[in-house]
C-alpha cells in the first residue's frame, strides 16, 4: 500500500513539474546571449506599479538589463519577441518606462510586455521569451 501511495505521489509531482514553468528570458546583445532564469528573478527588484492584479509581478526592463551587465546608455532600441512570433520594437527613449510582467493564467506562466505610458495601451505582447538589444 505504501508503494502505491508513493508511486501516485511521484506521478502527481511529475505531472505538475512540467506545468507552471516560467521560460528563461533570452537577451541577445553584441552577439552574446544571456539568460535570466526564474531563480535569477529572485535577485532582481520587483517594480511597484499601481493597479497590478494579484497574479502579476512587474520587472523594469532597465533592471533586467543591469542584471546581465548591459549598460543602457549605449542602446538604440530593444526588440521584444514572443514565443508565438510576435515582435515589438521599443526605442531607447521608452525603455526606461517599459516593464515585463510575470503573469499567471490557467496553469500558464509567462512574460508580458507592458508600457504604462502608451496612450492607447496597444503595444503589448504575451509570451515574451527573448529581447534583442540593438
Amino acid at each position: 500500500m505504501k508503494k502505491i501511495s508513493l508511486l501516485i505521489m511521484l506521478l502527481c509531482v511529475l505531472c505538475l513539474w512540467g506545468e507552471n514553468q516560467l521560460p528563461d528570458l533570452k537577451i541577445t546583445y553584441n552577439n552574446k546571449i544571456s539568460k535570466i532564469t526564474k531563480i535569477d528573478l529572485k535577485k532582481i527588484p520587483i517594480s511597484p506599479l499601481p493597479d497590478l492584479k494579484k497574479e502579476q509581478i512587474a520587472y523594469s526592463v532597465s533592471d533586467l538589463l543591469t542584471f546581465v551587465n548591459i549598460k543602457s546608455n549605449k542602446l538604440k532600441s530593444i526588440e521584444f519577441i514572443s514565443s508565438d512570433g510576435l515582435r515589438q520594437l521599443i526605442s531607447v527613449d521608452e525603455f526606461e518606462k517599459t516593464y515585463l510582467l510575470v503573469e499567471s493564467k490557467k496553469n500558464n506562466i509567462y512574460y508580458r510586455l507592458f508600457i504604462p505610458a502608451d496612450p492607447f495601451h496597444q503595444r503589448w505582447i504575451k509570451y515574451v521569451d527573448q529581447l534583442v538589444i540593438k
